[in-house]
């Protein structure tokens, strides 16, 4: 729960914030099986809508939005496509497969867009290309110890 927004029962992952302006909060947007969930932390609701083409049954990771806040885009497991998910349409298109890897958070780079990644089984820094059949760009090996829950950090 965050201030007066109650939690959502189905929980959520791969979110991104939406900005709309001085002085207002961002708006939050999350993936829930094949929804797209918007959380307004200003007016206190959760709200949730079926996505076109988004496939359900699936877990969703590294949710971030592009640099106009209309796309956002969303990985799963190694195997299963990335999508694009158009916010205002509720409309998903289909990228490359993830590849390998555990991939903890993403974030747009303030400066120059890219979207940027961490390995959570060793560290790197990733640079995330969803144009190119191979998405995964190692910036900088071992940056950041594993995560805990990687089987490499012991």
């Amino acid at each position: 729960m965050v201030g007066n927004v109650p939690a959502y029962a189905a929980g959520c992952t791969a979110m991104g914030a939406q900005y709309r302006g001085e002085d207002k909060e961002p708006l939050l947007l999350a993936v829930s099986d094949n929804k797209l969930v918007t959380i307004d932390v200003e007016a206190g609701t959760v709200t949730d809508a079926v996505v076109n083409g988004l496939p359900s049954g699936k877990t969703w990771y590294g949710g971030d939005l592009d640099d106009d806040g209309k796309t956002l885009y969303v990985v799963s497991y190694p195997g299963v496509p990335s999508y694009s998910i158009g916010v205002t349409t509720r409309t998903a298109t289909a990228g490359s497969d993830s590849g390998a890897g555990r991939w903890d958070d993403f974030a747009h780079h303030p400066k120059d867009g890219r979207l940027i990644s961490v390995e959570g089984d060793n560290g790197d820094l990733l640079h995330i290309d969803p144009q190119k059949k191979q998405m995964k760009i190692v910036l900088q090996k071992q940056v950041f110890e594993p995560a805990e829950a990687s089987s490499s950090a012991g």
